[in-house]
Order: C-alpha cells, then structure tokens, then sequence
C-alpha cells in the first residue's frame, strides 16, 4: 500500500473509531449516571439556609442546593417565584425534582438567554466565584444579600421585567430597597446578547428549569465536561509519530467535544 493509501485509510479508520468510541461513551455515561441532564431527568435539592436579605416577610428565601455530579460541585438550585411557597424548608429539608427545560447556548434567546446568563453570573457559580468581567459590581460580598439580588433577578426576567412584583405574604420585591434595584440592574446587564457578559458565559453551561406544583419553579447550571481521547501509537509506520499527530493538531489533551477529523498528508 502506498503511503498516500495508507494515510487515506488511515483517516477513515480514525473517524470511525471516534464515533464510535464518542457514542459508546454517551450510552455509558447514561447508563451509569442517575442523572442525565435531560428533560425527564430527576435531581435532588436539599434545604441550605434562610437567608434574610430584606425587610418582612417577603425578604428571605429558603435556599437550597444540590450537586449535579459535573465539575461545580454543590451550587444553588433558585426558586424564581418568590410569592409561592417555597420547595424545601427546614421543617422538609430534601425534594426531588425534574427537569422540564433545557437551555443551551444553542437554542437561548431573549428571557432565557438572560436566565442562563444570570445563574452562571450567581453565587456558588464560576461566573461570579471568577467575578468575569467584574460581575460582583452587582453585588454586596454578603452571602445573604448576594443570593436575594441573583433570587430576584431571575424571578424578574421569569416574570417578563415588570416595574415591581409580588413576594411572599403580600409583600412587594421593591421593599428589598437596594437589592431589588440591584437584582434589577443585574438582569438587564444579562438580558444584551451583545455585551461582554453574555459572550463571557461558555457554550457547555446550560440551565434546567423546573416547573413545580403548587411552589416555585426552580432553576439550576451544569457545566458539561468536554470530551477527551487518548491515543497511544501501535503502528509500525515511522511517518506516523507523536509529533507528527501534533502537527496536524492532535495531542494527548485534544478536546473532542465535536467530530473534527483532520485531514493528513503525507
């Protein structure tokens, strides 16, 4: 076989062997995580803490947490209806609940474009743990008020922006004063498809939105994990090295996320 042969069979023996290596995987991944990031899909939140970050009754949530199995760890799971009742509280500390919505940077635009802005910008998540492009501008360095300005930000893009909207026990969010001016402000920095902070959030953050009975609508991020492929040479063709691989652009931490089979030359 000429050289020129070997390297076209070369390539079409390397696309096969990365699809199917790239759907076994995905099946694997399915099979053995209980959660599979998929409408349908359950995760568990359990009650965190009160937070109080404003005046009556109307001035706390019940925050809650959860951790998806990627690589945030434990993050919030935020309520966005703050004139319901809340899903966990210390009385009934742990819920199950599933997803309705998937939000990828694929398929957002307007309201939800905004809500997976906000939540990766939130406390417990890399937007606002990095504080990129100075998102902590928005915010107090208060865990209790931090949480109220991202809680109200994302029930008032949930709710279309209104001027003011209702909160628990007929309380109003403007009685939060700062911090429902600055969940405010926060939100429509989040809303601009073209500033800085929306080009700042990665394509593998998505958001799921559930949609609860008789208590607010919960959001969550998770951060997908690209995909990774080592190699290792079995060949005895001396043309084919691992600085030759390198060449063409494959390496030991090439990131597979997407099929992108090179093209070689001899």
């Amino acid at each position: 076989m000429t050289d020129n042969k070997f390297f076209k069979a070369f390539t079409r023996v390397f696309a096969i062997t990365l699809a199917l290596i790239m759907v076994l995987g995905a099946v694997m991944t399915q099979t053995v995580s209980a959660f599979s990031g998929k409408v349908g899909s359950k995760y568990t939140v359990h009650w965190y803490k009160e937070l109080h970050y404003g005046p009556g009754e109307g001035g706390y949530s019940n925050a809650a947490k959860c951790d998806l199995g990627d690589d945030l760890g434990s993050r919030f799971s935020i309520c966005v209806q703050p004139n319901k009742s809340s899903p966990v509280w210390s009385g009934d500390q742990t819920r199950t609940v599933q997803v309705d919505k998937v939000v990828t940077d694929a398929t957002d635009t307007g309201k939800w474009n905004a809500l997976r802005n906000i939540v990766y910008y939130s406390p417990s998540y890399p937007g606002f743990k990095k504080n990129i492009e100075g998102i902590k501008q928005f915010y107090y360095g208060d865990e209790a008020k931090d949480y109220g300005v991202a809680h109200l930000a994302l029930a008032y893009v949930y709710a279309g922006r209104p001027n003011d909207m209702a909160t628990w026990g007929g309380t109003h969010a403007s009685d939060c004063g700062e911090v429902w001016t600055r969940a405010k402000a926060l939100a429509n920095a989040l809303y601009d498809t073209n500033a800085d902070f929306d080009e700042a959030v990665p394509e593998s953050f998505k958001i799921f939105i559930c949609y609860m009975d008789g208590v607010q609508d919960m959001i969550v991020g998770y951060l997908e994990a690209p995909g990774y492929l080592n190699m290792k040479k079995v060949s005895n063709r001396t043309s084919i090295d691992y600085h030759y691989l390198c060449k063409v652009g494959i390496t030991e931490h090439t990131d597979f996320s997407a099929v992108q089979v090179p093209t070689f030359h001899n």
